[in-house]
């Protein structure tokens, strides 16, 4: 089924059809596409009023948790974003126009293959929550990091002012006995 404007003036076909909205046998839904790989395929961008991320149910109670997810740090340094333009005859037909920022998907892959899926006709799709997670795993790893040089700091500067005491009580033994071996003479 597909739903279509023609940019034309009702009741006249001066100007091509343009394809907004498609449903295909299968229940494949394409906004901008008549080519959904999807149960829902966007070609653009999607709004959601009043901002926010999109709500996925996240209960404990109906899950089975198999884990924890770990990667981190090493896989973010890992990660080289690049800028890119979808090619004008790509083979899934996209018409994102202007230049985007991301990944290679088969880069993704190789750091965080949780992050990666493929589709029935074989092309890889970055899905970006599992690179979330690995930020936040990396953070997590950066602020212990961190917590542990402030220690290491801390140690730092008790010993440097344990030393410095030493110093200044070596430096006034040192005057006093001079000024005790100049008296002498």
């Amino acid at each position: 089924m597909y739903f279509f404007r023609t940019g034309s003036p009702p009741g006249t076909a001066q100007f091509g059809a343009g394809y907004d909205f498609f449903i295909s046998d299968s229940g494949l839904v394409g906004i901008g596409t008549t080519a959904p790989d999807n149960k829902l395929t966007v070609n653009g961008a999607a709004d959601k009023p009043g901002g926010g991320s999109w709500g996925t149910f996240s209960d404990e109670r109906l899950k089975n948790i198999k884990g924890r997810f770990t990667p981190g740090l090493k896989a973010v340094m890992q990660l080289k974003p690049l800028r890119y333009e979808y090619k004008p005859d790509n083979a899934l037909g996209l018409k994102l126009e202007g230049e985007q920022v991301g990944f290679s998907a088969q880069a993704v892959q190789r750091v965080i293959p949780e992050a990666v899926t493929k589709n029935d006709k074989g092309y890889l799709l970055v899905n970006n929550d599992p690179i979330m997670w690995t930020m936040l795993n990396a953070v997590k790893e950066q602020q212990q990091q961190i917590e542990r040089q402030q220690k290491q700091i801390a140690t730092l500067m008790t010993s440097n002012a344990a030393l410095n005491a030493r110093l200044r009580g070596v430096e006034k033994s040192l005057r006093k006995n001079a000024g005790s071996t100049r008296r002498r003479r």
